[in-house]
C-alpha cells in the first residue's frame, strides 16, 4: 500500500473562468510542485480536452495514466522556464492521472429549480467516450468543459452507472448554496432525495472550501458516505488547496475500494482542507452591501440584509445549522475510535503563496510573492512537505527574498496549531485568514496530531462551544410532497360550472388563452360518464397526440378511471382526427378500396416520391415542394385528380393546374402501387367514404352518442365536413355536438385552416348556445391586458397580487446583441448558470431582473420565433452562456438511434405483430446493443398510450407527430410561434418583431395581416408572469440584410408596454479570484 495524497476535482483551459495555462503538461508539473501523487484530469466530458488527454498520456496502471516524457521535456524546457517554475524534488516524480469531469444539471424538481454539480470519476478512455456519446445526445457538452445539462441528478448518475459500472459520482462541494446537492438555494435537504433510489451508488461527498469534515459529522444522513476534500482548481497554482489522503495500490480498482465507506485496507487516511471560514460562501451575506451575518446575527434578522433590506445569500454555516442533528463545532477533532465511522483526521491549511504574502506585506499574485515560493520550493521540495512534514527547526534553516525562515517558522506554527485571525468569506468572497496580523484565535485541539511530532503539538486550552442547530420541523415532509404531486380535482368557476352542466344538444364555447377550455372539456366528459354514457359513446377530437393525450387524462382522473388503463371498452375516445379517420379506414378498409395491411407513407418518403415524379415529368421542371403543397390542397378539398368539385357541395375550390393535375394522378398512381395512403389521405379519404357510404355513416353516428372537437378554429374544409357528417344539424337523431375554440387564435392559414368555421357555426347548428370564457388563469392581468388590445378581445387576467411581472419593449443593434440580452437576461433568471456567472455579474443581478419570489426554471422559459431561419443567433448565445435548450426543429427522437432501428424492424413485420406493445418492442430491441436507451422506455410508454404497434407507428409516420410527447429533458425551449400553440411558459421572449419578419411580408406584400395579427397575440398569450417583446435595427435573414424598423403592431402597444432599461455589462471585479 502506498500514501496517496488525491486532488480529484479541477479544470481545464476548455472551463468558462479557467487559466489558459492548464494544459497536461502544466498540471503535472504543478502537480509535483504540491506533492500530488493522483491527480483527477477534470472536464474528460469536453471533446476537445478528452482527445488531448489521450495524446499526452501513457498508460500506466489499471485506469491511471502518467504524461508522456516528451511532453514532459517539452514543457520542462519551454513554459516552465518562461515561467520561471520551480523544480520541486522529494516526491513522487510521476503522479498519476485519473480521468475526472464536473457536470452541472439545471432542472425543475418538486417545484423548485435544482443546480447540482457532481463530480464524475471514469475508468479508462473507452469508458469517457461512451458517456460522452451519450451526453451529446442531451446536450452541448464543446462549449464548456463543465457541461450543463437540463436532466435530474438521479437521470445523470443512472447513465454514468449504465455506461460502465465501475464509474462512480460524487456530489460536488455538497453546501454551495447555488450549485450543489444541499446547497440552500437550489439543493435538496438529503443526497437521497436528490439521487433517490441511485443514491446507493455514491461512495463519497466532497466538503467545498466553505465546510469541513466536522461541518459534515454533524448530519447523520452523511455517516453512510466518505468524505472527501478536491481544490476545483481553475488555475494550475490552485492545486491542492483541499487534497484528500488514500492509502491504496497504484491501480483504478484500488482506489475505488478506497474510497468506498467503510473501506479497511485501502482507506481514506485523512483530508486537507481550507479554514473553512475562507470559503467565499461560509458566511450568510450581501456583497454589494458588504456586509456579513454570524448564523445567530442572520436568524435574528431573519435573514434579511439590515442594509438594502433584501433577502441575504445564505452562507453554508447557517445551512448547515438548519440540517444538523447534532451540535456543529467547525473545530472538533477527529476522536481516536473513529476507524468504523466517516470520520477521518483533517489538517487546515493556508496555501504558502498566501503565507508568503502576508509577510511580504503584498498580494498572492506579486513577483516578490513568486520569488519567494519558487525558492522555498526549491529548498523544501514541494508545499506539502512544507506545510504539514518539515520540522519546525528545519523551516527556520529556510530562506527566501524578503523572508526570513524564522518568521515562516512562526507563521507555519500558527497554522498548525489554528492560531490564526478569521475575515469570514460570504455572497462570493472569499474569506481573508491571517497567522501574523490581528488577534489569534486558539485551536479547538491539535488537528495534526497524526501528522506531527509531539514536540509540534499545540497544547489544547478552553474547547470552543458547538453551536446547536435549530430544532427540526418534525412535520411528515413526504406526505407533504406526496400531496403536492397529486393533481387537484379541477374546481370550475361560476362560468365553467354553468357550461359543465348545459344539458342543450349544441355548444360553441369562445375560450380566450389560459381560460381553462381543456379542463372544461375533461370535466364535461367525467360529468357524461357519472351520468351513465358509456365512456367509448364520447368522441372528443383534438389536434395533435400531446393535446389529445393530455385531454384523456384529465378526463380520466375527474372521472375515476384509472389514468393507465388500456381497455378501449372503458374509457372514452379522445383522439386526433387523423387518428379517428385512420381507425375508420381500417375499420372499412374494403369499403375503402384499401388493403387490410395499407401503410402510410412517412415525411421522408413522400418527400423521395414527390422528387422522383418531378425527376421524370416532361416539359417544364416542377418542383417537388410545388407539387406536394399543390396535392394537399386538392386533397383538403376531397379533390380527386380532374375533379373541380366534389357531390355539389359548395365551397372554394382551388382552380386545378393541368401540369399539376397530371402529376397529382401519376402520385395517386404510385401510392396504389405502394398498396399505401398518405397524411391527407386520411381524413378527406374517410369524408370521401362516409359520404358515398350512408349505411358506414350511420353506424358511425350511431357509435358515437357525444361529439366534442377541440381548437374548432383551426379545421380546414375537409374536417369540417367531417364534423357535420357525424353530427348533421338536419338529423334529429344526431348526436349532440359541442366546439371549442377562439377565433382571435387561428393562425393555421397556411395549412388550409379557416377560422369562417368557427364564426359560422351558430349558422350551421341554429339551436346551439354560445358561451365565452374570459378570464384566463395563465395569464398576469398586465400580459393579457396588453394582448386584448392588440386582438381587440375583452379578457380578465390574473390578478398581480404582489408578485412580480416583466413586461417590456426592447431595441437592439443587431440580432447578435438581441440574442445576447436574451441570455442574459435568462441567465438572471436562474440566478446564473455558473460560478462565474454568479460572481462575474455576468448573468446580470438576478433579483433585480425577477423580483424577489420567483423561482425560474429553463423550461419555464421560451423563445418564440416567426421562422425557424431566426434560431439561429439565439442558440448560440445561450450556447455560450452554457444554457441548455431544446430546439424545436431538430430531428424527432423516434427519427434518431436506437429507436429508428427499432421502427424499422417493427415496420418490417408489421404484419405478423400480435403481442402487447411493450413485448414486441423488447422482442425488436435483441438486434441492437444499447438496449437500455432512455428513448426506447420512452417508445414503450408511447406504445402503450396508442394501446397497439400499428397505431403507433402510424402516427409517426404522419406530421402529427409534431405533438408526440418526447424525452423528459430540460433546457430553454426555442420553437416557432405556431409549435408553442397551446403551451404556457412562465416568461416568453419575442424576437424579431420587425416589419417584414412580424408580419411576414418579405416575399408576399399580400400576406393575410389580420392572421399576422393573430400569430403575434397567440405568442404574447403563451406568457404567464413576464413577456418581453424586441426587435433588431439591422439583421441578416436569409442571406438578406433587413433594417424594417419596428413591427407596426408594436406601435399599437406602445402605452401599454414600457420600454425596458438597457442594462449596462459590468465589467468582472478586479477583486474576485476565480482561479
Amino acid at each position: 500500500m502506498m500514501k496517496i495524497t488525491a486532488d480529484l476535482h479541477i479544470h481545464s483551459r476548455y472551463s468558462r473562468a479557467t487559466s489558459p495555462r492548464l494544459t497536461p503538461a502544466s498540471l503535472e508539473r504543478w502537480a509535483r510542485i504540491k506533492g500530488i501523487n493522483l491527480l483527477g484530469t477534470g472536464d474528460c466530458t469536453h471533446p476537445r480536452w478528452l482527445a488531448e488527454l489521450r495524446e499526452s498520456f501513457n498508460d500506466a496502471e489499471e485506469g491511471f495514466y502518467s504524461l508522456k516524457k516528451k511532453a514532459r521535456a517539452i514543457f520542462d524546457t519551454g513554459p516552465a522556464l518562461e515561467e520561471g517554475l520551480p523544480q520541486p524534488f522529494g516526491t513522487f516524480d510521476e503522479p498519476r492521472f485519473v480521468l475526472t469531469g464536473e457536470i452541472s444539471t439545471i432542472y425543475n424538481k418538486d417545484g423548485r429549480t435544482r443546480k447540482i454539480h457532481h463530480l464524475i470519476i471514469l475508468p479508462d478512455f473507452k469508458a469517457a467516450a461512451s458517456f460522452n456519446a451519450k451526453l451529446e445526445k442531451i446536450g452541448n457538452i464543446n462549449s464548456d468543459g463543465r457541461p450543463i445539462l437540463g436532466i435530474d441528478s438521479a437521470d445523470l448518475l443512472d447513465m454514468l452507472v449504465e455506461t460502465d459500472s465501475r464509474s462512480l459520482l460524487i456530489p460536488a462541494h455538497i453546501w454551495t448554496p447555488w450549485f450543489s446537492a444541499l446547497g440552500a438555494k437550489s439543493g435538496f435537504d438529503s443526497i437521497e432525495e436528490c439521487y433517490g433510489k441511485l443514491s446507493v451508488h455514491i461512495p463519497a461527498i466532497e466538503t467545498g472550501l466553505s465546510s469541513n469534515p466536522p461541518m459534515n459529522w454533524a448530519l447523520k444522513s452523511l455517516d453512510k458516505y466518505s468524505i472527501i476534500s478536491n481544490s476545483d482548481a481553475h488555475s494550475p497554482d490552485k492545486l491542492g488547496r483541499e487534497a484528500t489522503l488514500l492509502e491504496m495500490d497504484l491501480s483504478y480498482s484500488s482506489f475505488v475500494h478506497a474510497l468506498a465507506p467503510g473501506s479497511r485496507n485501502e482507506r481514506i487516511r485523512g483530508t486537507i482542507e481550507f479554514f473553512p471560514q475562507e470559503g467565499k460562501y461560509h458566511y450568510d451575506g450581501h456583497r454589494k452591501c458588504n456586509i456579513y451575518l454570524s448564523p445567530d446575527e442572520a436568524v435574528n434578522s431573519s435573514g434579511i440584509c439590515p442594509v438594502c433590506g433584501k433577502p441575504l445569500t445564505r452562507g453554508v454555516m447557517g445551512r448547515v445549522l438548519e440540517l444538523a442533528d447534532w451540535p456543529v463545532d467547525e473545530k472538533q477533532p477527529c476522536p481516536d475510535n473513529a476507524e468504523s465511522t466517516n470520520k477521518r483526521p483533517y489538517y487546515s491549511l493556508i496555501p504558502l503563496k498566501e503565507i508568503c504574502a502576508e509577510i511580504l506585506g503584498t498580494g498572492s499574485a506579486s513577483k516578490k510573492v513568486d520569488a519567494a515560493y519558487t525558492r522555498l520550493i526549491q529548498n523544501g521540495g514541494n508545499e506539502f512537505a512544507i506545510l504539514m512534514d518539515m520540522s519546525l527547526k528545519d523551516i527556520e534553516k529556510l530562506s527566501a527574498p524578503g523572508i526570513s525562515g524564522e518568521l515562516l517558522s512562526i507563521a507555519i506554527r500558527h497554522m498548525r496549531s489554528g492560531k490564526v485571525s478569521m475575515s469570514p468569506g460570504y455572497d462570493g468572497e472569499y474569506g481573508v485568514i491571517k497567522v501574523l496580523e490581528g488577534k489569534s484565535r486558539e485551536s479547538g485541539g491539535g488537528l495534526f496530531e497524526e501528522m506531527l511530532p509531539a514536540e509540534k503539538m499545540p497544547l489544547m486550552k478552553e474547547k470552543p462551544k458547538a453551536r446547536e442547530s435549530p430544532k427540526k420541523n418534525n412535520t411528515d415532509t413526504s406526505k407533504a410532497k406526496q400531496k403536492t404531486a397529486v393533481k387537484q380535482l379541477f374546481t370550475p368557476d361560476a362560468v365553467q360550472d354553468e357550461i359543465i352542466s348545459y344539458s342543450g344538444k349544441y355548444a360553441v364555447i369562445i375560450a380566450g388563452p389560459g381560460t381553462g377550455k381543456t379542463m372544461l372539456l375533461a370535466a364535461r366528459i367525467a360529468r357524461l360518464i357519472r351520468d351513465g354514457i358509456n365512456p367509448p359513446s364520447i368522441l372528443a377530437l383534438s389536434f395533435t397526440v400531446k393535446a389529445a393525450a393530455e385531454l384523456k387524462e384529465r378526463a380520466l382522473s375527474l372521472s375515476g378511471i384509472k389514468i393507465d388503463n388500456t381497455d378501449t371498452t372503458a374509457t372514452p375516445t379522445i383522439s386526433t382526427f387523423h387518428s379517428l379517420c385512420r381507425s375508420i379506414l381500417r375499420e372499412q378498409n374494403i369499403a375503402a378500396g384499401l388493403s387490410e395491411d395499407f401503410s402510410i407513407l412517412g415525411d421522408n418518403e413522400r418527400s423521395i416520391l414527390l422528387k422522383e415524379i418531378c425527376s421524370s415529368a416532361i416539359g417544364k421542371k416542377v418542383q417537388p415542394r410545388r407539387l406536394g403543397t399543390y396535392i394537399e390542397e386538392r386533397k383538403r378539398y376531397l379533390l380527386l385528380p380532374d375533379e373541380t368539385s366534389f357531390k355539389n357541395i359548395e365551397a372554394q375550390y382551388p382552380e386545378p393546374i393541368s401540369e399539376l393535375e397530371r402529376l397529382y394522378s401519376i402520385y395517386r398512381d404510385k401510392l396504389r402501387e405502394k398498396k399505401g395512403i398518405d397524411f391527407d389521405d386520411l381524413v378527406s379519404g374517410t369524408v370521401r367514404l362516409l359520404m358515398l357510404k350512408e349505411k358506414i355513416v350511420n353506424h358511425y353516428r350511431k357509435k358515437f352518442q357525444h361529439i366534442f372537437v377541440d381548437e374548432y378554429q383551426d379545421i380546414n374544409f375537409a374536417q369540417y365536413m367531417l364534423v357535420k357528417l357525424l353530427a348533421p344539424a338536419e338529423d334529429e337523431n344526431s348526436p349532440p355536438l359541442w366546439v371549442i375554440g377562439d377565433p382571435n387564435q387561428a393562425i393555421y392559414g397556411f395549412r388550409g385552416s379557416d377560422k369562417h368555421f368557427i364564426d359560422r357555426f351558430m349558422d350551421d347548428y341554429p339551436k346551439a348556445h354560445s358561451f365565452s370564457l374570459i378570464r384566463s388563469f395563465r395569464c398576469s392581468e398586465p400580459i393579457i391586458k396588453a394582448a386584448s388590445r392588440l386582438a381587440g378581445a375583452n379578457l380578465r387576467g390574473v390578478p398581480v397580487d404582489g408578485q412580480g411581472v416583466n413586461l417590456f419593449r426592447a431595441e437592439y443593434p443587431s440580432a447578435a446583441s438581441e440574442a445576447e440580452g436574451i441570455a442574459r437576461t435568462i441567465a438572471g433568471f436562474l440566478g446564473g448558470a455558473s460560478f462565474f456567472a454568479m460572481d462575474s455579474n455576468a448573468a446580470g443581478n438576478a433579483n433585480a431582473v425577477n423580483g424577489e419570489g420567483f423561482n425560474i426554471s429553463l423550461s419555464d422559459c421560451a423563445v418564440l420565433i416567426r421562422a425557424s431561419a431566426l434560431a439561429e443567433p439565439i442558440i448560440k448565445a445561450l450556447a455560450d452562456h452554457g444554457l441548455p435548450y431544446i430546439y424545436e426543429a431538430e430531428t424527432p427522437w423516434w427519427e434518431e438511434e436506437p429507436v429508428k432501428t427499432v421502427l424499422d424492424i417493427l415496420r418490417e413485420n408489421r404484419s405478423s405483430l400480435n403481442s402487447a406493445p411493450s413485448e414486441e418492442i423488447e422482442k425488436a430491441c435483441k438486434t441492437i446493443s444499447d438496449k437500455n436507451h432512455p428513448d426506447l422506455k420512452e417508445l414503450i410508454q408511447l406504445a402503450n398510450l396508442f394501446g397497439d404497434i400499428p397505431s403507433l407507428l402510424d402516427s409517426l409516420s404522419s406530421i402529427e407527430a409534431e405533438g408526440m410527447p418526447g424525452v423528459k429533458r430540460e433546457g430553454v425551449r426555442i420553437m416557432t410561434i405556431h409549435a408553442s400553440k397551446g403551451l404556457e411558459f412562465n416568461q416568453v421572449f419575442l424576437p424579431s418583431l420587425e416589419e417584414g419578419i412580424l408580419p411576414f411580408t418579405l416575399y408576399d406584400k399580400d400576406e393575410d395581416i389580420e392572421e399576422e395579427r393573430r400569430i403575434l397575440y397567440v405568442a404574447m398569450t403563451r406568457a404567464k408572469q413576464g413577456l418581453w417583446l424586441s426587435w433588431a435595427k439591422s439583421r441578416i435573414f436569409q442571406g438578406r440584410t433587413l433594417s424594417g424598423g419596428p413591427s407596426r403592431f408594436l406601435s399599437e402597444l406602445e402605452k401599454i408596454i414600457p420600454l425596458a432599461q438597457e442594462q449596462k455589462i459590468l465589467k468582472r471585479d478586479s477583486q474576485l479570484r476565480l482561479f
